[in-house]
């Protein structure tokens, strides 16, 4: 049995402004995605992509005195408000052509200022925020403006992400990789495939070219730097890392871009050349690792749980499912070091002293029974601890960036190699011996070799 909650909000005069303006730009894109789509029929013109509707109703529009407003509300609202549309035209079509269940349903229509009942949707991990003025800090917090200062410039260069283009570009990477192993019909997808796919999506959204030899070296060498094999040099790796992000730096400063370093480098926070180039190591090695082991479990948990096996071959259902049941079981980030107490407290009935170091165990924060009703999680609970929660949390909207990544890479492998096994036995794998990380040695499989 699922059960489902109603809850009656009483926002303040801030928070109704915010979610009157958050109402509206919804329905302008969704307005504007119908639009476009009924001008390209009537002119005869293919019908346009999502992507492409994303650049060029959010992403542009923004940049235009007619649309300027919609940088005042949250993106992933106009993202899901696009999505809409998406399911809105794909229902209809599916009616058309008779593969949908129940009367049939007509074309999408103009949503009206005028409705009784308007709606935005958010994503599990996005944040809901309106501009107010920011209270005193405590004298018992330590964030520091300095902290604030750099997370918010990382915060607002990642929200300008396409959600889209990531997926696409997820997807071009996918099949080259999958290209480079089908012919063979066995492959290790940990380092073939799960941690190759989120480094080159990173490195492309920071600005790098897809594709070219620079590109391709700055990858392998961040593969030594995080996860050096037998007779890799790390040191070295990280120090050509480093080099290069400086001079990627040094690049879109010259000649900026469409893309996240040059969006930090643009913001009116000012930081040095120094300060972009390490928060962009840090941002592109966030992504990859635990990134990299999300798909790898996700990948373990559909190949081996029944539950999952019987429904993917029929379709991709069980993969969202999958992918947020390994969130709460065997979640990347197991512990987390570096929290100080800054004062004596309690905490689950332990005393914890000032200057005392803590360490956060996401991963039995995440199977903690009171949470568990039933010793089941639904798939639609994203209440996990995963991602961490405060200020110290993955930086929003990397959640959102990350889902989109693993999920690409898990639906695009089991569409291009339906038959997908493990090549030996569950209980053979195993777990890297860390206390941090959570993720498999190795991931080897098997399927019906593809000429291509």
């Amino acid at each position: 049995m699922q059960l489902r909650y109603s809850f009656r909000l009483y926002p303040t005069r801030g928070q109704q402004a915010a979610l009157g303006r958050a109402f509206g730009c919804a329905r302008v894109v969704y307005n504007d995605a119908v639009r476009a789509r009924r001008t390209a029929r009537e002119n005869k013109l293919p019908f346009p992509r999502a992507g492409e509707l994303s650049r060029r109703l959010i992403t542009e529009a923004k940049k235009t005195p007619q649309r300027a407003w919609l940088g005042e509300v949250s993106s992933v609202v106009l993202q899901q408000s696009l999505r809409d549309a998406e399911s809105a035209y794909s229902n209809f079509f599916a009616s058309l052509k008779g593969e949908r269940k129940g009367p049939r349903i007509g074309e999408p229509s103009f949503k009206s200022r005028k409705d009784t009942r308007q709606a935005i949707r958010f994503t599990a991990n996005a944040r809901w925020t309106h501009r107010r003025r920011t209270p005193p800090a405590p004298q018992d917090r330590t964030e520091g403006a300095e902290h604030q200062r750099r997370a918010g410039v990382i915060t607002q260069a990642l929200e300008a992400v396409d959600q889209f283009e990531l997926a696409r570009d997820c997807e071009r990477i996918a099949d080259q990789l999958i290209d480079a192993i089908v012919g063979s019909g066995r492959a290790e997808l940990m380092a073939a495939f799960a941690h190759a796919l989120p480094m080159r999506a990173a490195v492309q959204f920071c600005g790098m070219p897809a594709g070219s030899t620079d590109t391709e070296q700055l990858v392998d060498d961040l593969r030594i730097s995080l996860d050096a094999a037998e007779g890799d040099d790390p040191v070295a790796a990280y120090g050509r890392v480093g080099a290069r992000i400086q001079q990627l730096v040094k690049e879109k400063r010259e000649s900026p871009g469409p893309d996240v370093t040059s969006r930090m480098l643009a913001h009116p926070a000012g930081l040095t050349d120094e300060e972009v180039a390490q928060d962009l190591i840090s941002v592109i090695a966030a992504a990859q690792q635990p990134t990299a082991n999300w798909i790898c479990n996700t990948l373990r948990l559909l190949l081996t749980d029944e539950r999952f096996a019987l429904n993917v071959s029929g379709g991709r259902l069980s993969v969202g499912q999958a992918l947020n049941e390994v969130l709460w079981l065997d979640t990347p980030t197991q512990n987390f070091i570096g929290r100080w107490a800054v004062r004596d407290t309690q905490l689950g009935g332990r005393q914890i002293r000032a200057g005392d170091c803590l360490v956060l165990g996401l991963a039995a924060a995440n199977t903690d029974p009171q949470i568990w009703p039933e010793s089941q999680v639904g798939a639609e609970n994203s209440a996990h601890l995963s991602f961490s929660n405060g200020e110290h949390r993955c930086p929003y909207p990397a959640p959102l960036l990350a889902d989109v990544i693993a999920r690409t890479a898990v639906e695009t492998l089991l569409e291009r190699l339906p038959d997908l096994v493990l090549a030996v036995e569950p209980q053979e794998l195993t777990w890297r011996p860390s206390n941090w990380m959570r993720g498999l040695t190795a991931l080897p499989v098997q399927f019906t070799p593809v000429s291509h």
